[in-house]
């Protein structure tokens, strides 16, 4: 089923009667600058992707050549003696 041009015409008259012309004017207004804007920021998007960011120190994954923390060397202290 598809909609002939007398179908269309009488849907835009019964929405005009619903929201007025005011409604209508700023809705397709701001619509028109969104997608301005929207293009506008696609144009001005740089080619190179960024660079990832920095992790702290203390949320950054230990390098395995570093080898093991100083505090990570088991100690005599907890062993039974004889």
């Amino acid at each position: 089923m598809s909609f002939g041009l007398f179908e269309l015409a009488l849907i835009l008259v019964v929405v005009v009667l619903l929201f007025g012309t005011g409604k209508l004017t700023r809705a397709v207004g701001d619509l028109a600058r969104g997608a301005k804007a929207f293009r506008a920021e696609m144009k001005d998007e740089p080619e190179t992707p960024p660079a990832p960011p920095v992790l702290p120190r203390s949320l950054a994954p230990p390098s395995p050549a570093a080898g093991p923390a100083p505090d990570a060397q088991p100690d005599d202290a907890g062993k039974a003696r004889s």
